[in-house]
């Protein structure tokens, strides 16, 4: 389509709808280099950046999960064992 003649239609803007797109870049010009296929063995290479805030935060949920219970843990535990020094002295 010729702009000048869209320029003196009487509907110059259309817009259009896709399901899809497919957009193409010429990369050459930022030299990038090909990494080694072993790098990405393992998954974590392959995360985006919210996938990784995801971990982050669930790994620090379970973090402060475990310290709750070792803590409970220990505290229980002492408590036990301070309870049966009382009965052995007395």
């Amino acid at each position: 389509m010729d702009p000048a003649s869209v320029a003196n239609s009487e509907m110059p803007f259309m817009r259009y709808y896709f399901d899809k797109a497919a957009l193409s870049f010429n990369l050459t010009s930022m030299e990038f280099e090909k990494s080694e296929d072993d790098v990405y063995e393992n998954p974590e290479y392959l995360l985006s950046l919210s996938q990784i805030q995801e971990l982050k935060d669930s790994t620090y949920k379970e973090t402060e999960k475990r310290i709750q219970r070792t803590t409970t843990f220990i505290g229980n535990t002492l408590t036990f064992f301070e309870q049966k020094m009382t009965l052995v002295k007395h």
